[in-house]
């Protein structure tokens, strides 16, 4: 897991009252945890409870798996009232669930003087219907996590053109930013792939598992574009020092180019 290193903050005193109020009576090692936490989702905006432990666990030097860890984002957070908490459909049955700030969160905060990040889950509310499509949403943040935990940066929904609106950027160095999209099903955009392989050179895409993986490539070939792909199967259960693409394949005309620095 590639974490970033965060100072995080020692129990501020005195606490805020509505803080104060809310934590009464709990013990003092969980109220450190819990604050901790707190900033960790504040001043990231990664609402993945699986990357948030990663992360914190990380710079405590313990492992994810930590049972106050697991408590602390299943349970301590989301009845502190301080975070909204939400399981999602994933893969095969699976459920993620998301973190966001509530009202009394983001006051707390600024009453504890933490700057806050843009949730990425609320990004998603706001911006791209994440609240109708869970599935896709919780599939796009995970997307997230897994570029992240190898090491590349992320954007997400980031600015393209007018022709061209994909779900993220990626990058890791050289050659700069790639556009990615994430599907949940293949379902004949082949205008989609045709407008990306002409605004970038290649389609990237990203899907739920091996086998809608192969349909999407298939579906990409179809529409003459050359690319990379991946599926969020393999990602996760595969270690941060694997391979972000999965596959690769160019078209009759494409002489690859464009595909040299994205494998590996």
């Amino acid at each position: 897991m590639t974490a970033p290193l965060i100072d995080l903050p020692d129990d501020p005193q005195p606490l805020p009252l509505d803080l104060a109020r809310r934590l009464n009576g709990m013990r003092k090692d969980r109220r450190r945890r819990l604050l901790q936490g707190l900033y960790l989702l504040a001043h990231t905006g990664y609402p993945l409870a699986v990357e948030l432990r990663a992360c914190l666990a990380a710079n405590l030097f313990i492992r994810p798996q930590n049972g106050g860890l697991q408590r602390l984002f299943q349970v301590d957070l989301p009845e502190s009232g301080l975070v909204v908490s939400q399981k999602l459909p994933f893969i095969r049955g699976s459920r993620l669930t998301l973190l966001r700030l509530t009202e009394a969160g983001e006051d707390v905060c600024r009453q504890l003087g933490w700057e806050t990040a843009e949730n990425e889950w609320q990004r998603l509310i706001d911006d791209h219907r994440g609240e109708d499509l869970p599935l896709h949403t919780a599939g796009l943040l995970a997307f997230c996590f897994q570029v992240r935990r190898r090491g590349w940066e992320v954007e997400l929904l980031p600015q393209a053109s007018e022709s061209v609106e994909p779900d993220v950027a990626v990058r890791k160095g050289d050659p700069g930013w790639l556009y990615v999209e994430f599907e949940t099903e293949p379902r004949g955009k082949f205008e989609k792939w045709r407008k990306a392989y002409e605004f970038q050179g290649l389609v990237a895409v990203a899907a739920l598992t091996p086998g809608r993986c192969r349909r999407l490539v298939e579906e990409c070939r179809q529409s003459a574009a050359s690319g990379v792909a991946t599926d969020l199967q393999t990602l996760s259960s595969g270690n941060a020092a694997s391979s972000l693409w999965q596959t690769s394949w160019r078209n009759r005309y494409d002489d690859g180019s464009r595909l040299n620095g994205w494998i590996g």
